[in-house]
């Protein structure tokens, strides 16, 4: 009795998808050794009269090109700063948090731009009301 051979579509698409993903396999391996090295160069080095701890929140490309941010500590009272860094590296200190002025003490959580280009963020203390 001869038998017609048939094809199974189950086995074959199997096959093909085992065939890809071994294929995707190999090729996650290769990637990585052929990527170049990265590196990471220093920008700006903070101290206590343009800021200490920026890394209290995030960095936020403003509409004009740079770069602006908080730094938690520092500045003229040492109760943090807002900055502004050029991407050519330069640092303008904007803002020097002030005890005096109800505005808030020591910034953080990041920034965000408003489509007017007013940035605002918060603080951890201060304020009119404390």
């Amino acid at each position: 009795m001869n038998r017609i051979a048939q094809s199974n579509p189950i086995s074959e698409d199997l096959s093909a998808f085992f065939k890809n993903l071994c294929l995707l396999v190999l090729l996650c391996a290769v990637m990585p050794l052929s990527a170049p090295a990265q590196t990471f160069t220093t920008v700006v080095a903070f101290d206590v009269s343009n800021g200490t701890y920026p890394d209290y929140g995030t960095l936020v490309q403003g509409f004009d090109g740079q770069f602006y941010g908080t730094a938690h500590y520092g500045g003229f009272y040492n109760y943090g700063t807002l900055f502004a860094l050029a991407p050519t590296g330069a640092l303008t200190t904007i803002h020097s948090f002030d005890p005096f002025n109800l505005e808030g003490l020591y910034p953080g959580g990041g920034l965000v731009q408003a489509s007017s280009g007013n940035l605002y963020g918060t603080t951890y203390e201060g304020g009119y009301y404390g």
